[in-house]
């Protein structure tokens, strides 16, 4: 045994002794720069593409085989650049020469100095390496056998045991042109760090890069992460994940913004490829996103779930970190605090939201549906709010203070400037299907409650149906749909009020409190316009108003009459009644139809206990004008300033006329002009009676009081005179 281990090791000192010998006189006599011309021509045949091998060709066998080659350059196509399409200035890698003789692969670090590529598509569509891909695709190539020494999905022996020494990449560059688009974008710098390396072993990787383009800021980039192969090649495991991007320049919100991304999972390599990423976090702004996922991706796309979560943020805060605009809401604790959580399930082509929930400063906004066929889309929405005050999120200056006086209403605004911009395309092949349900809602300052409605859309016609809810202590009923199949917006509205009381509605709906009293209102019709100004012109619909124990506030008419009734009898205008101007009814119903930007109606009927109002007219909104005539007649006795009824306005009726601008129309009540001379005669003659009789009055009243007067004095002196007797007898 001995005899035989020696002659062994001879044999081994020998055949390294040889190994040496040759490797010493191939490096003597074999000059691999000898053959640039070959290597380039034959790269010219393979590629089609001129190869110049600018820099030395170096060779070393012991105790390493390595191969280090200067600067390298492959021409581009033809029409593109007239830089090369791929150059490097430098590569060195190497094998341990003495462990490859029993089958262990072990090399040296391989580096890659200043790697370039420029990747062009041109004017016409063509793209710089499509002859390339050409050139080596083989269609009609047959599957290789497998490899019976080897079980499937494992690596050859060698491969498996192999001993990577890394990589690294220094000043890499990548050019991507597009001129079809006018497009370009540039990683001007990177490198690349991976660390020795075996099979099934962690291996630490650093890159670093520094890109930019049009329209884009120049972005630095650092990644660090531990990445394991297991041997079967099936598994990724990426551990201690960080990513930091840095964005800065003019297009970037304040200049500089960053983003982080840290996390780890794994990658299953086989079929279906699987993600497993039990930890995910994304920050920028301020805000920090956690995810999680477990997936399995095939050909008919992923399967399985992402959880997320949004811990709570301020808003305002991340909106000025990105130097975006926004007016100030009027309620300075809105958008101070945002937060969420939720599910996404993946099948295929459907996308679930089992649970999707949303804190919005006091506000929960909960959210369960899904979507199928994205090229559709088929959507399944259901929507709950508990509550929310959609004011709060107004700009400042659009909430006037309760306490502000209001100002003259200055009329329309521009509404052609108003454009209805809907994404219609999206909308024609929507299929909705789902809910609404909100528990409160305060919406340009109305308040309603008890929210239910459906939402709909197929074939175009995108809306919602039946909807429901309780506001100042009346129902509220509506179908409201979007007609997008046109070239612009069409709106179908039936809209219905039932119950309501109308002095807080209208209070707080325009600030403005002109109608009081219970009753209901309906709207119905439809239209549509690219602007405001083409909905209100092309609207026709019509609308009813019935109202019952109310007044109308900004009028006082039985005031009128009695200011009418002054003049005609040449007295003193009486002063204005001491509370707001109004007058009061007990039922108030009207009809209108609403065509070509007017409303018209001919059927105002009112009633109160002294008056009754019968009205037609009609008001246009696109030139702000209004002509509308009321008749107004008194049914009972109406008294004047004094408290004096009134007979003879009994049964007469009065125009009272609205004319001019809209939204501050001339008002005339003319009472003189109602009235014949007979009936002006008999108001006067009846004036003159009243203060006859009042004369008389006076006058009676009068000699009452003489003769009173005398009668006590007459008695008081026949009294005294007895008194003053009486004391003289008693003094004798």
């Amino acid at each position: 045994m001995p005899r035989m281990l020696k002659w062994f090791l001879y044999a081994v000192i020998g055949l390294f002794a040889l190994l040496l010998a040759a490797a010493t006189l191939i490096s003597v006599i074999f000059d691999p720069n000898d053959y640039r011309d070959d290597i380039a021509a034959a790269v010219q045949e393979q590629t089609g593409r001129e190869l110049t091998i600018e820099g030395d060709i170096r060779l070393s066998f012991l105790p390493w085989l390595g191969l280090e080659i200067g600067r390298v350059t492959l021409a581009d196509r033809d029409g593109f650049h007239e830089d090369p399409f791929l150059e490097v200035e430098g590569v060195d890698a190497a094998v341990r020469l003495l462990p490859l003789l029993w089958g262990q692969l072990e090399t040296r670090l391989i580096t890659i100095e200043a790697p370039v590529a420029r990747l062009m598509i041109d004017e016409d569509g063509e793209a710089n390496w499509q002859d390339l891909v050409d050139r080596f695709a083989d269609e009609d190539a047959v599957p290789a056998e497998p490899d019976d020494e080897a079980p499937t999905g494992e690596l050859p022996p060698m491969l498996r045991d192999a001993a990577f020494g890394g990589l690294q990449v220094r000043r890499g560059q990548l050019v991507w042109e597009d001129r079809s688009i006018e497009d370009r974008k540039e990683v001007e710098r990177f490198d690349l760090d991976v660390e020795a390396l075996r099979v099934g072993q962690p291996v630490a990787v650093q890159a670093s890069w520094l890109g930019h383009g049009d329209d884009l800021p120049r972005i630095d980039g650092q990644l660090r992460l531990q990445a394991t192969l297991d041997e079967a090649l099936e598994q990724l495991d990426l551990d201690g994940l960080e990513m930091l991007l840095e964005a800065r320049g003019a297009e970037v919100p304040g200049r500089h913004q960053r983003l982080g991304v840290t996390g780890h999972g794994g990658i299953g390599l086989g079929e279906p490829l699987r993600v497993d990423w039990p930890e995910l976090e994304v920050t920028a702004a301020g805000i920090t996103l956690q995810a999680a996922a477990d997936l399995e991706i095939d050909d008919d796309g992923a399967h399985g779930g992402i959880d997320w979560e949004l811990p709570a943020f301020n808003l305002r805060t991340a909106l000025s970190r990105l130097d975006i605009d926004f007016p100030t809401p009027a309620d300075a604790t809105a958008l101070t605090r945002v937060a969420g959580a939720g599910r996404i399930d993946l099948e295929g082509e459907r996308l679930l939201l089992p649970e999707l929930g949303v804190d919005l400063d006091q506000s929960r906004i909960e959210l369960d549906g899904g979507i199928e066929n994205w090229s559709g889309p088929e959507l399944a929405l259901n929507l709950s709010v508990d509550e929310i005050n959609l004011d709060r999120y107004l700009p400042a200056e659009e909430r006037r203070a309760v306490d502000e006086p209001t100002a003259p209403d200055p009329g329309l605004p521009d509404l052609e400037a108003i454009a209805l911009d809907l994404p219609l395309e999206p909308l024609r092949t929507l299929v909705l299907d789902g809910g609404l349900e909100v528990g409160e809602l305060t919406l340009s300052g109305l308040v309603m409650e008890e929210i239910r409605g459906d939402l709909s859309g197929d074939d175009g016609r995108v809306g919602i149906a039946d909807l429901q809810a309780r506001l100042y202590e009346g129902d509220y009923h509506a179908d409201t749909f979007l007609d997008a199949r046109g070239d612009y917006p069409y709106f179908e509205l039936d809209h219905r009020l039932d119950g309501v009381q109308f002095a807080p509605l209208l209070e707080d709906l325009l600030e403005r409190d002109w109608l009081h009293g219970r009753g209901s209102f309906a709207l119905q019709g439809e239209g549509g316009g690219e602007n405001l100004y083409q909905l209100i012109e092309d609207f026709r619909g019509d609308a009813e108003l019935d109202v019952s124990e109310g007044s109308v506030l900004g009028l006082n008419i039985p005031h009128m009459f009695r200011e009418g009734v002054a003049r005609v009898r040449a007295q003193p205008r009486p002063e204005p009644p001491e509370d707001e101007a109004r007058t009061d009814f007990g039922s108030l119903s009207a009809g209108f139809e609403l065509r070509d930007g007017e409303i018209h109606n001919d059927n105002l009927r009112a009633e109160s206990p002294i008056l009754r109002a019968r009205g037609a007219g009609h008001a246009n909104l696109l030139e702000e004008t209004i002509d509308y005539r009321v008749r107004l007649s008194v049914i009972d006795n109406l008294e004047d300033a004094d408290g004096r009824p009134i007979r003879e306005l009994k049964d007469v009726t009065v125009p009272l006329e609205f004319s001019g601008d809209l939204f501050s129309p001339r008002i005339r009540f003319d009472l003189r002009a109602a009235l014949t001379e007979q009936e002006i005669r008999r108001l006067r003659e009846a004036q003159q009676r009243l203060d006859e009789a009042e004369q008389k009055v006076r006058e009676g009243f009068q000699e009452r009081i003489e003769q009173e007067l005398k009668e006590q004095t007459d008695r008081a002196e026949e009294r005294i005179r007895q008194e003053t007797e009486s004391l003289l007898r008693r003094l004798r």
